[in-house]
């Protein structure tokens, strides 16, 4: 059992509910866990929560980092007033006056620089990590940043979403196409064989039963495990937490999910 461990991402690692770092948590991997994904993250927000992380809880050697890693094109704003601002794909959500600069070999450079700058990081201390991603990346100049081996199949590939239509992820709730709890199970179980599964597959079924046995279950949300939310990120606002869509939310609005 590590010491703490630390999690990275976008909504597919923290999402209203459990999702596969909620699992490795629940499956004993460490003693005291924090969730540093927000909903919508690019992975240039992902590499500054992991620096910002990094710099204000001291990540050592006893510990366990693992990232999500996102879609390369979606983008992300910052400002101390709202927090973190993450619109998602550049292409489909920004007005083209902003991504007429974008180039994809800039995008896939900068993704690289991102992904090795952590895993230098990352050695350095000399934790344990795993990087994977929701879908699979195109790691392009790979004789410059050999990144490859460090990655996990991702998300996409172990669900089977393979092909020209990997990002046409099927509807687990009408006009919701996150992955369910159990495929969130699943997928935590193939990072860790030695979790204890039994409670994984209690907090699984307690989580789909809340949700899909509800007359309502698109407004049903879950929070297991509330202390994972750093409250002292930037910007660091008393009683508020990120939102991930340029809002800071009331702290007391997590409440916790009884699943035990």
């Amino acid at each position: 059992m590590y010491n703490r461990f630390f999690a990275f991402g976008c909504s597919f690692t923290l999402y209203k509910w459990p999702t596969w770092a909620d699992y490795l948590y629940a499956g004993g991997i460490a003693e005291a866990y924090e969730n540093w994904a927000l909903p919508g993250g690019s992975n240039d927000f992902v590499f500054h929560s992991l620096i910002e992380c990094s710099s204000l809880r001291g990540i050592t050697a006893e510990d366990y980092v693992a990232i999500m890693w996102s879609q390369p094109w979606r983008i992300a704003d910052y400002t101390n007033e709202q927090g973190w601002d993450m619109p998602g794909n550049a292409y489909l959500y920004q007005p083209k006056e902003r991504v007429k600069y974008l180039h994809e070999d800039q995008i896939a450079l900068e993704n690289q620089t991102y992904f090795r700058a952590s895993i230098n990081m990352l050695q350095a201390i000399g934790c344990d990590f795993t990087f994977t991603s929701m879908e699979r990346i195109d790691l392009q100049f790979e004789d410059v940043y050999a990144t490859q081996d460090y990655f996990k199949p991702s998300m996409a590939e172990f669900l089977g979403y393979t092909g020209p239509n990997e990002t046409d992820w099927k509807e687990t709730l009408h006009g919701d196409r996150h992955p369910s709890p159990r495929e969130h199970a699943s997928f935590a179980k193939t990072l860790d064989t030695s979790l204890n599964h039994s409670l994984i597959d209690k907090l699984c079924d307690a989580s789909e039963s809340y949700i899909f046995e509800s007359d309502r279950p698109h407004r049903q949300e879950i929070t297991v495990f509330p202390e994972k939310i750093p409250q002292d990120r930037l910007p660091n606002v008393e009683s508020k937490v990120n939102s991930g869509s340029g809002s800071l939310i009331d702290v007391n609005r997590i409440q916790p999910f009884d699943w035990e």
